[in-house]
Parts: C-alpha cells; structure tokens; sequence
C-alpha cells in the first residue's frame, strides 16, 4: 500500500490534478471572477478583453482601448480570439465568461506540472522530476497569475515550457512526426506570443551543433520547422498589410513599450501614465493619428531619448534586468501588511533565482551540454523586457526551466547534507 501511495505520489498527472485543484479552490475562495465593472469592465482582460468584446461583437479585430479606434495589430491573434469564443458562448463580461477562461487558464497552469516533470526526468532523472514538478504545482506566483491574471501568461508558459521539452528531445533525434510537431507548436506559440521567438536562433543553434557532434545533422528538419512557422504567421502578416498598408509580422506596440519603459523613475518601474489606457490625452491622440502613426511616434520619441540619455537608458535596462530576477525596484513606501508583504515577494522571487543559479552550476558541473539550453533561455527571454517595459508575469514562460534548476539545487544540497550527516555518523 505504501509504495502504491508513493507511485501515485509520484504521478505527473496527479501533480496537475492537485494543482488545478489548488487553483480553482483560489478562485473560488478570493472570487477572482467577480471582475469590477470600472470602466466598462476594462480590467476584464484589458485590451485583449477589448478586442474579444469587438470580435464578439462582428467589429473584427479592432478598438484595444475604451473608444473606438479602428482595426489593431497591438495583440497576437491566439488568446483574443480564444476569449471571443468564450464571450459568444457565456456572454460579453459576464460571471459566467470569467469562470470559464480562469478555468481554462488552470487547466493550461496545471498541464505545465506534466511538462515540468518531463523537462527534469529528461535533464536530471527521476527524482529531481518528482521535486520540480510538486515546486510547480504549488509555486505562489503561479497560482497568483492563474486566479488574478486574464491574459495570454498561463498558455504561454505552457507552450514555452513544451517547446523546451521538445527540444531536449530533438537533440537526441526524433522521427520526422517530431519535428513537424515542433514547427507547429512553434507557429502557435507566434501567433500567441512572439517574444518566445527570441529563444528559436538560440535552442536551433544549440541542436545543430549538437547533432554535429553526433555526428548526425539536423538543419533540414529545422528548415522544415521554419517553412511550418511561416504557414502560421504569413496570414496574419499579410491581414496585417493588407489593413494597415505596411509590413507588421506580429503585433505593433513594440514603439509603446519602448517608451514608456524607458520613462521609468527611480519609485515607479515604468510610466503607467503615458499608456492610452490609463491618459486621457494619450488616448485621444491614438484615435486621432491612427494606431501605426502613434506607435511610430512613440518609437521615435523612444529612440530620441535614448539617444540623448545613454547612460540613463543603460541603468534603467540594468535595473528592469534586476527586478525580472528580484522583483525589486526600490524601497516599498508603504506599512504594515502591504509592506510585509512586498518584502517577502523580494525575498521568494530573489531566493529562487539564487538557487536556479546555483542549480545551473551544478548542471553545468554534471551534465555538461544539457545545462546549455537553460542558461540560453534564462539569458535571452528577459532581456527583451529589460529593454522595453517589465513585469513579473512577463516573465512568467520560462518560470518552468527555472523551477526545475531550482529543484535539481536543493535535490544537490540534500544530497551534501546527507553525506555530511553520513560521515559525522
């Protein structure tokens, strides 16, 4: 009965049945569906719930913000049109709307502990996948992002998090049917998160070459997985052309998140009042000149103050770089409880890149090249953010790779602590 237990313990499947559980319980308990009506409902989704509402409505993919603005290119397709779906069946910002895409969103967050299990077993055997998959199922910031946030996050993390298992796997080469699967999956992942692309020159890299070392290659599969990704994304590339008159491959808000997250102060981490959502004037000014004319501008005026304020731009990349690993900016202002609790997000998120850092050593130290496709991710995928405008939940895809270094550290220093004991004795 006991080793039955214990099978069952150590069951994937049973690790994601007990995260969703954990994360429908959270919603039920803090009713994070009930969403305030501020607004017109804004905080539902913002502007993706925007665009699904318009969607939903027959107005196409269109008016991000509260007045109308015309068609957009602000959002990958994938998760406005997957919330649209639900607002036909459940109704437009209904109750009924939010606990349904909070369910689909813990169901993505579970299926990751299936994935997270596998990454670890394929890395670091059987017992780290047994760690890091139970870390998964009852992260904090995971279950925060399931219940509070109605965003693309939660499929992202399942997509990036699928896509790395995919690809430890390829390295040993798989059939033709695998790599297919693999340009699919990284098509998808496109149209629902481009930032992921950043990490795809990177993990190919690392596949070629090691598929050279075994003396094998492996760059017309790849060419293959890329012709699949171009199926994907040319439609909405030439959507994109054909509404706005010009070349768009995914979304078009890269101007805006360039400047306001250069506008950063040394309290605020970026400046939430520039964004149309939150400023009148903004707003009115993206209506009027159109979304391409804005963003243009807004790349511009970025580009003008980065090229006047180096040094500036520099520090602040450095600090939004420290923040996405700490989730320190400066120093609370506020007491008591909101206090406390802002420290102890600094000392969990600090605490946790510390032991994927030292979990990344010891790979390095022991499984030589496996250890590579990690330090990759954990290099490139943030940097994007430093560069622009950062939030924690932005780098929420790769908290998957990161538990599972942090699972194969303290697995490490159990082990130390173990033949320390064993030796006293």
């Amino acid at each position: 009965m006991k080793r039955r237990l214990l099978s069952i313990f150590a069951s994937p499947f049973f690790m994601a049945g007990a995260a969703l559980f954990i994360r429908l319980a959270t919603i039920a308990f803090f009713r994070t569906y009930e969403i305030p009506p501020d607004q017109d409902h804004y905080s539902f989704a913002w502007e993706a719930g925007r665009v699904a509402r318009a969607i939903a409505l027959g107005e196409g993919f269109s008016n991000p913000y509260q007045v109308h603005t015309g068609p957009t290119a602000l959002l990958p397709p994938v998760f406005p049109y997957l919330l649209a779906l639900i607002f036909k069946v459940f109704g437009i910002y209904s109750t009924a709307s939010a606990v349904a895409i909070l369910t689909i969103n813990s169901v993505f967050s579970a299926l990751v502990c299936v994935v997270v299990y596998r990454i670890a077993q394929e890395s670091f055997g059987f017992k780290v996948a047994i760690l890091a998959g139970w870390l998964w199922a009852l992260y904090p910031y995971s279950i925060y992002c399931t219940a509070r946030s109605i965003w693309e996050t939660n499929l992202s993390v399942l997509l990036m998090s699928t896509l790395f298992w995919m690809t430890l796997r390829l390295e040993q080469g798989r059939s033709t049917r695998a790599w297919l699967g693999y340009g699919v999956l990284w098509g998808v992942t496109a149209l629902t998160n481009p930032a992921i692309l950043s990490v795809l020159p990177f993990l190919a890299a690392w596949l070629i070459v090691r598929h050279r070392k075994r003396g094998s290659g492996c760059v017309r599969q790849l060419a293959a997985c890329a012709a699949l990704i171009m199926v994907f994304v040319i439609p909405w590339t030439v959507r994109n052309f054909l509404t706005f008159g010009q070349v768009i491959p995914m979304r078009s808000g890269l101007g805006l998140e360039l400047h306001v997250g250069n506008h950063a102060t040394d309290e605020t981490l970026y400046a939430v009042d520039l964004l149309p959502l939150n400023n009148a004037k903004e707003l009115a000014r993206f209506a009027q000149a159109g979304e391409i004319a804005y963003m243009a501008e807004k790349r511009q005026e970025a580009l003008e103050w980065i090229a006047e304020n180096p040094g500036r731009f520099v520090w602040l990349s450095c600090r939004k770089a420290l923040y996405l690993w700490t989730h320190a900016w400066s120093i609370p202002q506020t007491k008591g409880y909101s206090l406390a609790v802002g420290l102890m997000g600094i000392a969990v998120i600090s605490s946790i890149s510390l032991l994927a850092l030292h979990g990344l050593a010891a790979a390095f130290r022991e499984c030589g090249h496996l250890a590579t496709p990690y330090l990759l991710v954990m290099l490139v995928y943030p940097t994007i953010y430093a560069l622009t405008h950062p939030m924690l939940r932005f780098r929420h895809p790769i908290d998957p790779m990161v538990l599972v270094l942090v699972a194969f550290s303290l697995w490490r220093i159990w082990d130390r602590l173990r033949a320390k004991a064993s030796g006293q004795q």
